[in-house]
């Protein structure tokens, strides 16, 4: 399936945001700073990702913000840009690819991450997160 990026017609609300590098260690400093009950996270090396209420996630200079589609829920796109073919088609066709789970698709830099597993972004969960990150 080919496809191209294009801007979406109506930006969406915001229901996670996602740092990567740099960007995912402030993001994850301004996590700490204020506790955010009912976010969730999904980490790896150099990639912080916190869903929740879009007036729960942090602002930081360079993250994305992204959402749910509405047209595959389980597919999630920045909340400006979306691929310019069918979406709910899009979403089966990863599904085949990668099977059943929540994902999200990034444009720049280009990235499809797994959201199968997000844990509770709680202070606990935090500490641990920036003690892996100061080991790697």
């Amino acid at each position: 399936m080919n496809w191209r990026w294009r801007e979406t017609p109506e930006p969406l609300e915001p229901r996670g945001v996602i740092g990567l590098g740099d960007v995912a260690e402030a993001l994850l400093r301004a996590m700490q700073a204020f506790p955010r009950p009912g976010c969730q996270a999904v980490a790896s090396d150099g990639l912080l990702m916190v869903t929740g209420a879009a007036a729960q996630l942090p602002w930081v200079d360079g993250v994305h913000y992204v959402s749910p589609c509405p047209e595959a829920a389980a597919l999630w796109l920045p909340t400006n840009r979306q691929p310019d073919v069918a979406l709910d088609l899009l979403a089966r066709a990863l599904v085949r690819q990668h099977g059943a789970q929540p994902m999200l698709l990034l444009d720049q830099p280009a990235l499809l991450l797994s959201l199968a597993t997000p844990l509770p972004a709680d202070e606990a969960w935090l500490q641990r997160l920036r003690a892996r990150w100061a080991t790697a």
